[in-house]
């Protein structure tokens, strides 16, 4: 950064810096959230959906979800999740066509 600053002196340029936190956090969220809503084969009302919600204030848990391929592997993982948060058995991440475990 040091050399970044001498370098725009010396040539006596201007440098721009934009940062986009706020829109593309909120655009991540709101495709988790509907996502999330639109789930086939799982009840609006069903109480996983608000405990999927409780999960978006993680990063690495809206990059899993947008990045898992169908709905029922959704459901699955989130069923995962709440059993884990539960006290339960830890899941493979295998039988979701990932690899680890989370």
């Amino acid at each position: 950064m040091k050399n970044l600053a001498s370098s725009v002196k010396l040539q006596q340029q201007e440098v721009r810096v934009h940062h986009e936190y706020g829109d593309s956090a909120s655009d991540c969220i709101r495709k988790c959230m509907a996502w999330l809503y639109s789930l086939q084969g799982l009840d609006p009302q069903d109480p996983l959906i608000p405990y999927g919600l409780t999960l978006m204030d993680n990063l690495a848990n809206q990059a899993i979800l947008l990045q898992i391929p169908t709905d029922a592997t959704v459901i699955t993982w989130l069923q995962m999740k709440k059993s884990h948060n539960m006290g339960g058995p830890s899941a493979p991440t295998h039988s979701l066509g990932m690899t680890g475990w989370f």
